[in-house]
């Protein structure tokens, strides 16, 4: 089954389709449901993730009429999915990344970034995240933030105050 991830925009899309056999297929088209059936349409189902946006649902559902499976992922994560030599945040890595994340259940993943990663369906917990990904957030859950405060009175027995400063 190929893997397809699409970074989605009001007008123009970028999508990346990774082949079983290993073949890398990019285009770039307009965001219109005529553009996403010319592209996508007439070929065997694939794994779609979409990174959400305004358009996200009808996208879905256009995909989904074609009989592809599609998954909708928080946009704070596509550039997590894959190493990036750069710290500028392209269409096309993102799509490249997100088809990969579609693609591989065996290669290592680590993320490094803001939000929830539970919620948007990246990993099963924080404490397991299952499967090959792994990685930073800066989202806190209370559990974590107390075991940390635990964890720091171990280690400082006298400490009476503790603070963070968030940026």
């Amino acid at each position: 089954m190929d893997h397809i991830g699409i970074d989605l925009h009001k007008r123009e899309s970028q999508i990346c389709s990774l082949a079983e056999g290993g073949e890398l297929i990019e285009r770039r088209i307009r965001t219109e449901p005529q553009r996403f059936a010319e592209a996508l349409g007439g070929r065997a189902p694939a794994q779609v993730l979409l990174e959400s946006s305004t358009e996200s649902e009808w996208v879905a559902r256009c995909l989904e009429a074609l009989g592809h499976h599609v998954v909708v992922a928080d946009p704070n994560f596509a550039p997590m999915y894959a190493t990036r030599t750069r710290k500028v945040k392209t269409d096309r890595r993102d799509a490249r990344a997100l088809a990969a994340k579609q693609a591989t259940r065996t290669i290592p993943i680590v993320f490094i970034g803001a939000g929830d990663p539970v919620t948007s369906g990246l990993v099963t917990s924080l404490g397991r995240p299952g499967g090959n990904i792994t990685g930073l957030t800066s989202q806190v859950d209370p559990e974590i933030v107390g075991k940390c405060l635990e964890l720091l009175k171990q280690a400082v027995p006298k400490v009476k105050r503790v603070g963070t400063i968030n940026p």
